[in-house]
């Protein structure tokens, strides 16, 4: 997915993206800006889910359902 987003302001070390002008907010680590950009640039953001993605979404589903077992046999 590509979309266009604008530059809000960054506040410390976060970047703060509009998407589509509306007030729906996108908060990011500011070093993952590209350099020079400022307040006010449009940005072009690119997302993908790849192979590895996928493999990495099910270790974290599967270590996030053993932490939560671990809380339930707790009680």
């Amino acid at each position: 997915m590509i979309t266009k987003v604008i530059l809000d302001r960054v506040e410390k070390d976060r970047a703060i993206l509009e998407i589509h002008g509306r007030a729906f907010k996108v908060i990011l680590p500011s070093w993952l800006l590209p350099s020079g950009a400022k307040e006010g640039d449009v940005l072009t953001l690119y997302l993908k889910k790849t192979r590895k993605t996928k493999k990495i979404t099910k270790a974290r589903k599967k270590e996030a359902r053993s932490l939560l077992d671990k809380i339930l046999r707790k009680k």
